[in-house]
């Protein structure tokens, strides 16, 4: 997602789903291990970010989709991220909305444990 705002190179929704596909078949082929999903997450740091949604949303739906047909464990990070910053600024998360502080790890750390059990 962030490629193609900061570079032009987007990743079209179908090249993504299409690449998630091939992991998780490979994983379920190779190794029948129970395959745990995490949605992709986007804080608001910038304005633009709001933008942002229109090419990150349904890639989300993509790993919703994956994890049903897979029967996967899915981690709702999007929505654990959105919940999070009701309570503290976003940028407290994630200082540039994509990549974690050590608060967004921890926060992404109890959201694995609550889905996947300890």
């Amino acid at each position: 997602m962030w490629r193609r705002y900061d570079q032009g190179d987007p990743t079209p929704v179908d090249r993504f789903e299409q690449e998630y596909r091939i992991l998780v078949d490979r994983i379920n082929d190779e190794l029948n291990a129970r395959l745990i999903l995490c949605e992709p997450f986007l804080l608001p740091i910038t304005e633009d970010h709001m933008s942002w949604r229109e090419d990150l949303d349904p890639k989300i739906e993509v790993v919703h989709r994956l994890a049903r047909e897979f029967k996967a464990i899915l981690v709702p990070l999007d929505k654990v991220f959105k919940e999070a910053s009701l309570r503290q600024i976003p940028a407290y998360w994630a200082p540039d909305g994509v990549h974690p502080s050590l608060a967004g790890h921890a926060l992404i750390a109890q959201a694995w444990l609550r889905h996947v059990g300890a």
